[in-house]
């Protein structure tokens, strides 16, 4: 028994045996003994392949004898003969053991142990092919229970006002600095060893205490326009101790671009009628019927996420590097789309690049594991996926304020990112129907 190998078969024809073993990162190899017939096969093969690139005096290329080619290019004809013998071994042992390679140019290693035209040879061959997902009871998965939102009437009149801003009559006010009520566009950078790095450009922020973090607040208040103030921000004193916990504070610059007021237009039926409604009354009916919507889907997307929890914790999947590899080379590319990121990446020291990319391979392995899990599921339950269950955009004005949904996919990158969520919901979503929920549970915060 090879080394943290598993034995899976031994089969053979009248040109080879081979012994199947699965290794790590899911790879197999196979332990090819040819044949005398294959192995000669092989070399005939190499000396064709060789004779057509060589030239000897008195021959044109490809037409020289074999056993003058044999004694020139000795070294040539080993080499290319070690070479098509894999790939004669190769075709003969994924024909008996039915094993798929990861993907169609998946990379055949071999390591030639010997070439005898007498006795045979002896290869190993190693490629990558598709992980193997235990079976997954949905029986077995416990969730916590999670209550919807309420909706009230207090909810329904904030929806309504914060809509009211998309058609207010924004003035900017020079003559002061902010005051608890206004609105502020903001730059907001953090504070690094090789600069700043920005997290909010000119991002409209009401100065109350409902809608800004309080060392925010604390900061802005008093600023005039174009002025900048260096603060750290902090975890509210009403963040729960976990929140607290796991809250790092960071050195952050604020720069203050305008400070605006809005003149709100009136709540009636005219503005109702700017959303795709007929009545104030309908209008709030409206809202209502989408807020517990939203409500909903925020309880589903918490139990998707409990799902995510089990599967990454409890289903252990032993994933080829090379999938992981082009996870990481993907969101690198990504990361490299924005002009920002590369000057920013060139300024790291190599301890942090190195940390960073330890986080971004640890978030790719979770994300291909997730992947072919959930994969694995709809194939087991014939659970069919395709781009046509991308819902319709929003129709009315309300919808489009209150419930925007994700665009339709337009190029290659982006139907594919399509496609690979909804492989994850449906997975999910299936696993939430089958799972056992314990009740009595908290709400979930609006």
């Amino acid at each position: 028994m090879k080394k943290d190998a598993v034995a899976l078969k031994e089969l053979e024809n009248d040109a080879v045996q081979v012994a199947v073993y699965r290794k790590p990162s899911s790879l197999i190899e196979f332990d090819v003994k040819t044949s005398p017939d294959l192995t000669k096969k092989a070399r005939a093969k190499a000396v064709r392949a060789v004779s057509k690139e060589v030239t000897l005096p008195g021959f044109r290329k490809g037409r020289a004898p074999d056993l003058l080619i044999l004694k020139n290019f000795s070294k040539e004809v080993e080499k290319q003969w070690e070479q098509e013998l894999a790939t004669l071994a190769f075709n003969e042992s994924e024909k008996l053991a039915d094993i798929p390679r990861l993907e169609a140019d998946t990379k055949i290693s071999f390591n030639c142990k010997s070439c005898d035209v007498e006795k045979g040879g002896h290869i190993q061959l190693t490629f990558e092919t598709e992980p193997l997902i235990p079976e997954i009871d949905p029986k077995a998965i416990t969730l916590k229970e999670i209550k919807p939102a309420l909706v009230d009437e207090e909810k329904i009149d904030e929806m309504i006002r914060q809509s009211r801003f998309f058609f207010a009559e924004w003035t900017q006010i020079t003559d002061r600095p902010a005051q608890e009520g206004d609105f502020v566009l903001l730059d907001v950078d953090t504070v690094e060893e090789h600069g700043l790095s920005n997290i909010f450009s000119k991002t409209r922020f009401e100065i109350t205490e409902k809608s800004m973090a309080t060392w925010m607040r604390k900061l802005v208040i008093g600023l005039p326009s174009g002025e900048s103030i260096e603060g750290l921000s902090v975890a509210e004193e009403t963040a729960s101790d976990e929140e607290k916990a796991t809250f790092q504070p960071k050195r952050v610059m604020v720069h203050l671009v305008a400070i605006e007021t809005a003149a709100l237009p009136p709540l009636d039926d005219a503005f109702a009628e700017k959303l795709g409604c007929t009545t104030v009354a309908q209008m709030r009916e409206n809202i209502s019927v989408l807020l517990k919507s939203q409500a909903e889907k925020h309880v589903q997307e918490a139990l998707r996420n409990q799902i995510n929890q089990y599967l990454l914790t409890e289903v252990r999947i032993d994933l080829p590097r090379t999938l992981i590899e082009k996870e990481v080379n993907f969101r690198m590319q990504q990361l490299f789309q924005d002009p920002e990121f590369e000057p920013y990446w060139k300024g790291l020291p190599l301890e942090e690049k190195k940390k960073n990319l330890e986080m971004i391979t640890a978030q790719s392995t979770k994300a291909v594991s997730l992947f072919y899990t959930c994969r694995h599921i709809l194939e087991k339950e014939k659970i069919p996926v395709s781009l046509e269950d991308v819902p319709q955009a929003n129709q009315s004005m309300l919808e489009m304020f209150l419930a925007p949904q994700r665009p339709r996919p337009q190029n290659q990158v982006q139907r594919a990112e399509t496609l690979s969520r909804l492989i994850l919901e449906k997975a999910q979503d299936f696993l939430i129907s089958h799972a056992t929920i314990e009740a009595d549970v908290a709400a979930s915060p609006a």
